[in-house]
């Protein structure tokens, strides 16, 4: 698992003060780097799941790869559980319900909803 201050070491500058003024953090000197990772990694309000969300897709991707982590797949929710270290029966949990969502059943019954719907 990677620590907070890991991931946020690899994150660019300009990242770095968008989360910092995100979560109004208070940062002595905003050109130094050093400064604003130790603003957020020592922050209890700026959650690096937050930070992350933040961030396109293809950017999580270059950070996973910077780790050492793995970067397939589409989904950032994917890529933020490998950087965060989230437990990966959450992972499932989340996965699970879009999952179920998807079934032919649950679109069968949505499309009768939506005709039972059409007709009041």
């Amino acid at each position: 698992m990677r620590s907070k201050r890991e991931v946020l070491e690899h994150l660019k500058r300009d990242e770095l003060l968008a989360a910092v003024d995100r979560f109004e953090l208070t940062v002595e000197d905003r050109r130094l780097r050093s400064e604003l990772v130790e603003a957020l990694g020592s922050s209890r309000r700026a959650e690096l799941t937050t930070i992350l969300e933040d961030l396109p897709r293809a950017r999580l991707k270059e950070l996973c790869r910077a780790l050492g982590l793995d970067d397939s797949g589409r989904e950032k929710a994917r890529l933020i559980a490998r950087l965060t270290g989230a437990p990966s029966a959450a992972l499932r949990t989340a996965t699970a319900s879009t999952a179920v969502e998807a079934t032919p059943a649950a679109r069968t019954a949505r499309a009768a909803q939506r005709v039972v719907s059409a007709q009041r």
